[in-house]
């Protein structure tokens, strides 16, 4: 039998009347005397079947005057009075069993929780001033007129519940279609992504979460991947073995709301939900808390979170998830009375030695289950290149789920263990990054990268040495990891290859073993009005824009922001903190990470008519000048370099239709066929003043190579079936192209 100790409020109603309100339960009771409330509260309190606890301790009562201005309201319209009244508002407070406050106002049917002693007096001002404010002035006078309190104490003695001899299962038909009964079966825990339901290495803070199941509400903040679903889980499984304690439910936001058509149809069934959860003492797990915050009605204030707080106050149930540090700031901005009814557990980064302890945990678990063991040199290429290279998502997840795709594909390949080389292979897969990049045994030589680029971009020396400069930064480790990996503006005329060196350092840095091109091109002409920014980034109050929603997609790639100087002003600030941090949050504190990624910029700003071809002094002076002016400093001076690229001369330009002539040679058509191509000087001249514009620089050239010569090659080939093994020249005559051949 335990003994409480709760603290009463008493009035005195009437000469022969007083009135008691047992803080906690709110329940009361009206007798005679003082004497009377506290015995029959007690009584009442610890009857048979009732569960209840000491709400605090050390409890105290606090008068405190609230300044109200009361209006009218007449036909929806308000008449506010001329002069502010002082209310006095008496509350009970004191410590609580978590280590924090909690402050009662009974008149209110009020309460929240606090974590420092000297918020008490501006948090109690705050609360009361919400409920003074939706009284009438009639209501207030009444209010008035009540005599102060005070402060009583009754002790409970709570009796156990006698055992029923068969407890029939409790129906929940809202609960069941809206909610999973955890735990989940053992097969099917964690099964699609191979990985064990364990949470190694925090053992402490499943301590602490199975120790506050059916006490209170809590969320487990930290980044992604430290952990805290893994917490819940292994949580929840130990505390549903025990006998008598709370059932556990887990669920998402849109599951709560699921069904509903029409107005007023949520909360219905929101209210069948609280219903069934009170009846069997659930605790909902919510998946996505955040998302309470954003469905249901029209605003946070009409949400479905808004909705259940006056259900989590009195105690019908309790919710328990899980929140990064930027979505809890997001939703205290949004909706702060709803987080204040959560207690907060930080799940802070793991250790490297505890990671790699995990680490090694799951390697018996995969030579367990799926007969593949994981060598500690493995492990250990494993954890430096996760380290290093992917940013997006926190120890120990990243690692357990790189470690899980790898072991998969070593039992489909029917290894029995994954090796520094199956490693390789895996981060090469997943990130597109070449050997040379990523293993510290191959040398990266230099002439050979600026010569793979150079037959790429002509005529753009200066450029060329930029984005090899950066490869060869990356590449001794010098790069800073909290940032994307560069952050170049490409400026010149129109034409002259900037977005064609885009791309060429998108096939050399991410391209390896990839099928899509690692590009994510976003055209800022598009986005000239402030308007915009939701279809770039989204709204946080439906689905994500299109950057966001490529980068999440393809984390490893090289972002280009073509014609950057045509935007809205509005973007450069959003992009900010993307070339500062690495990072994009939206309204609702979901991030998007770019420090894997590449960002480009492209701009005209810097090519001046009649500017002289080359790349003087003077001329690069004249760009930088030309690009401060345009953008503020705070945006400016987050570009690592401004690379300039020059008006394209005529060697440069037969070059580049050279280039493009070229890659005719490997289409199918000819290949098949095993021909050949010869061009000749006539037709090379032809395609570069052809495909040449000074307004438009060489970007017609690709048309031209289409339009006519890909199409005299597919006159010759559609005229002649029959050819096959045969050199074809490629000529001009008389002003049009023309094709013959040769057999061997």
């Amino acid at each position: 039998m335990n003994v409480y100790t709760f603290p009463v409020l008493c009035w005195q109603l009437t000469d022969e009347l007083v009135c008691g309100r047992a803080i906690g339960p709110d329940l009361e009771i009206v007798r005679s005397d003082a004497r009377k409330v506290l015995a029959a509260l007690s009584i009442e309190l610890g009857r048979e079947g009732v569960r209840v606890s000491a709400p605090v301790t050390d409890y105290k009562r606090v008068r405190q005057t609230v300044s109200v201005r009361p209006s009218y309201r007449v036909d929806n319209q308000v008449f506010p009075l001329k002069d502010a009244l002082q209310i006095p508002v008496d509350a009970v407070y004191g410590r609580n069993d978590f280590g924090s406050f909690t402050c009662f106002i009974p008149r209110f049917d009020s309460q929240f929780h606090y974590y420092e002693a000297d918020n008490l007096k501006t948090l109690l001002e705050h609360f009361s001033q919400d409920a003074l404010r939706s009284m009438s002035p009639e209501k207030l006078y009444r209010y008035l007129l009540a005599p102060a309190p005070w402060l009583e104490s009754t002790k409970v003695r709570e009796k156990a519940p006698k055992r029923a001899y068969r407890e029939e299962p409790i129906e929940t038909p809202r609960l069941s279609q809206a909610a999973d009964r955890l735990p989940l079966p053992k097969k099917l825990v964690r099964k699609r992504e191979g990985l064990p339901a364990a949470a190694w290495e925090r053992a402490g803070s499943v301590r602490e979460c199975a120790e506050l199941f059916g006490k209170v509400n809590f969320l487990l903040v930290g980044e992604h991947g430290v952990g805290k679903t893994a917490i819940l889980g292994e949580a929840v499984r130990k505390s549903a073995k025990s006998k008598g304690g709370p059932t556990f439910w887990k669920s998402a936001a849109h599951r709560l709301v699921a069904g509903a058509k029409y107005l007023g149809d949520w909360q219905q069934l929101c209210d069948a939900l609280v219903y069934d959860l009170s009846r069997v003492r659930g605790v909902l797990w919510i998946e996505d808390f955040i998302e309470l915050i954003r469905v249901g009605g029209s605003g946070p204030e009409d949400s479905v979170a808004s909705f259940l707080t006056p259900a989590l106050d009195r105690g019908d149930f309790h919710v328990v998830s899980e929140i990064t540090p930027r979505g809890l700031d997001a939703a205290r901005t949004v909706l702060p009375g709803f987080v204040e009814r959560f207690r907060l557990i930080r799940v802070e980064d793991m250790p490297e030695a505890s990671v790699r302890s995990v680490m090694a945990q799951y390697g018996a678990y995969t030579e367990e289950t799926l007969g593949v063991s994981l060598a500690p040199k493995a492990r250990r290429l494993a954890y430096r290149l996760l380290d290093r290279h992917v940013r997006y998502e926190q120890f120990p997840a990243k690692a357990l789920r790189f470690l899980a795709e790898t072991a998969h594909n070593a039992e489909l390949a029917q290894r029995s263990e994954v090796d520094e080389a199956a490693v390789m292979k895996s981060f090469i897969q997943r990130t597109g990054m070449p050997p040379v990049l990523v293993d510290d045994q191959i040398k990266l030589d230099a002439s050979e990268l600026r010569a793979w680029f150079e037959r790429r971009i002509v005529g753009q020396p200066v450029a060329v040495e930029a984005v090899t400069s950066v490869i060869r930064t990356f590449k001794a480790g010098l790069n800073d990891p909290d940032k994307p990996i560069a952050t170049l503006l490409f400026s010149g005329p129109t034409g002259v290859g900037k977005t064609a060196l885009a791309s060429a350092l998108s096939d050399y840095f991410f391209g390896e073993g990839h099928e899509v091109r690692p590009l994510i091109r976003i055209d800022m002409s598009e986005f000239q009005h402030p308007g915009q920014l939701s279809r770039l980034i989204g709204t946080g109050s439906g689905e994500p824009g299109e950057l966001v929603r490529k980068v999440r997609a393809t984390p490893f790639s090289v972002v280009l922001f073509d014609e950057i100087e045509k935007a809205s002003p509005i973007f450069f600030d959003t992009l900010l903190t993307v070339l500062d941090e690495g990072l994009l949050a939206d309204a609702i504190g979901r991030e998007t990470d770019f420090r894997g990624c590449i960002v480009i910029m492209t701009t005209n700003l810097g090519a001046r008519k009649g500017a002289a071809p080359g790349f003087g002094t003077d001329a690069a002076q004249n760009i930088a000048s030309d690009i401060r002016a345009f953008f503020r400093p705070e945006f400016f001076n987050r570009i690592d370099q401004v690379v300039p690229f020059s008006p394209l001369q005529s060697e440069t330009i037969r070059a580049i239709a050279r280039i493009e002539l070229d890659n005719i040679r490997t289409r199918e058509g000819l290949s098949a066929r095993d021909l050949t191509l010869h061009f000749t000087d006539a037709l090379v001249a032809l395609v570069a003043a052809r495909g040449f514009d000074e307004a438009y620089g060489a970007r017609a050239l690709q048309r031209v190579v289409e339009h006519q010569v890909v199409a005299a090659l597919g006159r010759y080939l559609l005229a002649n079936p029959q050819v096959q093994g045969a050199r074809l020249t490629v000529d001009v005559a008389e002003g049009e192209v023309v094709v013959s051949g040769k057999q061997p």
